[in-house]
């Protein structure tokens, strides 16, 4: 969830689709959607290219940038997503583009844009466990860089 002028935008997330009573199975979204709290309404935006859950979304700039996260349907099939996307709320209709693909993947995770540089930290990551990774995406340059890792004294991590 992010914000943007005075509204809120929500993208992807995750939904059960079993019934009550039956084993939970959960499912990726694509869903894009923006709440005005003026008009007390919502409406769906251009959906993601895929679904995703369990990723960060970050405003800046008039931007939506979204990172990490994994598709998942009906409780399988999990694809870890190794690249972010970037979507300006500027343009109508909104278009979703690409990041540059990275050599991780990552979910669960921590982001924040800071100087044009959008950060992405800990998480789970896909080869298993908690990562205590710090990862930062020049926004000017769209260049990945590895960063000192998060200080951390056990298996937990970031």
């Amino acid at each position: 969830m992010a914000s943007y002028r005075g509204k809120i935008y929500i993208a992807g997330g995750t939904q059960a689709t079993n019934k009550h009573g039956e084993k939970s199975n959960l499912t990726s979204r694509e869903d894009v959607s923006v709440f005005d709290p003026e008009k007390n309404s919502w409406e769906k935006i251009t959906p993601l290219p895929k679904p995703r859950s369990s990723h960060e979304m970050v405003e800046y700039d008039g931007k939506l940038y979204i990172i990490g996260g994994w598709s998942m349907k009906d409780g399988q099939g999990v694809e870890w997503h190794n690249h972010g996307l970037v979507g300006d709320l500027r343009k109508r209709p909104l278009k979703w583009k690409k990041l540059p693909e990275t050599d991780w993947a990552v979910r669960a995770n921590s982001a924040a844009v800071v100087d044009g540089k959008l950060y992405v930290v800990g998480g789970l990551a896909k080869n298993g466990g908690t990562t205590d990774a710090v990862r930062m995406l020049n926004l000017q340059s769209l260049k990945w860089s590895d960063l000192p890792k998060l200080p951390s004294s056990n298996m937990i991590k970031g």
